[in-house]
C-alpha cells in the first residue's frame, strides 16, 4: 500500500499529542519517532474501508507502544490468565513523602492487592491517573475512587504504627 509520507507525519504528530500523558518519562520527540516507526513497520496491515490512518493508530498501537515503553523504563509485566497485570521492577522504589526534605519510608506494599501496587507503580513513574485509566481501560472517575481508597489505605496503615 503506497502512503505519502507526509500524511502519515501529520497523523504521528497528532497520535502522540494525544497519547503523551501515557508515556512521562518520553519526550514528545522520542514518542513521534515510535509511532513514525511503527507507521512504517505495520501499514500493510491498515486496511482503507476499516477507517483513517488515525484510527488505525490509534486503535493499533497503543499496547505496543506501552510495551516498548515500559521496557525502556527497565518494567517487566507478568500477565497470569484470569488476574490483573503485574509489573515487576529491576529494583524496589522508594516513595518520596515530601519533596522539601526528601524523606523516604518504607513502603507498606503488603496492605495493597496486586493491582493496587501496580497503579501505585505507575504513579510513582509519572503517570496520571488518566494516563493509567486510560491503559488498563478503566474509566476516569473509577480510577480516581480507586486512587482515594489507596490513599484512605495508606493513611490508614500509618496510624497503626
Amino acid at each position: 500500500m503506497d502512503i505519502d509520507p507526509e500524511e502519515c507525519l501529520v497523523v504521528s504528530l497528532w497520535l502522540a499529542g494525544r497519547l503523551s500523558g501515557l508515556f512521562p518519562k518520553w519526550s514528545h520527540h522520542e514518542l513521534l519517532s515510535e509511532i513514525y516507526v511503527m507507521y512504517n513497520e505495520r501499514i500493510d496491515r491498515w486496511d482503507q474501508r476499516r477507517g483513517g490512518l488515525a484510527s488505525f493508530g490509534l486503535g493499533t498501537f497503543k499496547d505496543p507502544l506501552m510495551a516498548r515503553y515500559l521496557k525502556d523504563q527497565g518494567i517487566r509485566v507478568r500477565r497470569s490468565r484470569g488476574k490483573p497485570r503485574e509489573y515487576l521492577w529491576p529494583k524496589p522504589l522508594p516513595l518520596d513523602m515530601s519533596c522539601e526534605d526528601s524523606l523516604s519510608i518504607d513502603f507498606p506494599w503488603h496492605i495493597f492487592t496486586p493491582r493496587e501496587r501496580g497503579f501505585i507503580q505507575m504513579k510513582v513513574l509519572g503517570m496520571t491517573a488518566t494516563g493509567i485509566g486510560l491503559h488498563e481501560s478503566i474509566s476516569q472517575p473509577t480510577m480516581c475512587s480507586l486512587f482515594k481508597k489507596i490513599k484512605d489505605k495508606l493513611s490508614w496503615s500509618f496510624m497503626d504504627v
